[in-house]
């Protein structure tokens, strides 16, 4: 059993020219979609560690979800913000939403506001309709149905 291990591996290394690459988003992806989240975490945080914006989204995400991983609103909050800082439209909306609920952190409309405001300008439609909902609701910004429906 060692030998054909070691055996595939040396394979491996040849065929590839003893190069392994390195995990890529749609390796964390599909990780992901196949559920298997622990491997998803453990592919990303690297890539996360090393200032992967796209990384540090997916590693807030599983955080904030409890996916792969106990479930940790102040994690997620910190790999979110490195994200946003970056321009992660993902993550922009993932720290507006933490904002908007109060979801580990003290529910702040005026941040959540802003966090929106960036990732829609990006285009992000999640965003855009949390604006609007801001708007509808009057909640921190004057009540406007007419920005609401925009």
């Amino acid at each position: 059993m060692l030998r054909s291990t070691f055996a595939s591996l040396a394979f491996v290394l040849l065929a590839t020219g003893g190069a392994v690459s390195a995990p890529t988003a749609a390796d964390i992806l599909a990780a992901m979609k196949q559920g298997n989240y622990a491997l998803a975490l453990r592919l990303a945080r690297p890539l996360a560690e090393a200032g992967n914006a796209e990384a540090q989204a997916m590693v807030g995400n599983l955080y904030e979800l409890g996916l792969g991983v106990a479930q940790d609103h102040s994690k997620a909050l910190g790999w979110f913000t490195r994200a946003a800082d970056q321009g992660n439209v993902t993550a922009e909306t993932a720290l507006g939403r933490m904002y908007s609920k109060g979801a580990g952190v003290q529910m702040d409309s005026v941040k959540a506001y802003r966090w929106f405001a960036l990732a829609a300008k990006q285009g992000d439609v999640d965003a855009q309709c949390a604006i609007g909902d801001l708007y509808s609701e009057g909640n921190r910004v004057p009540q406007d149905y007419g920005e609401a429906v925009k």
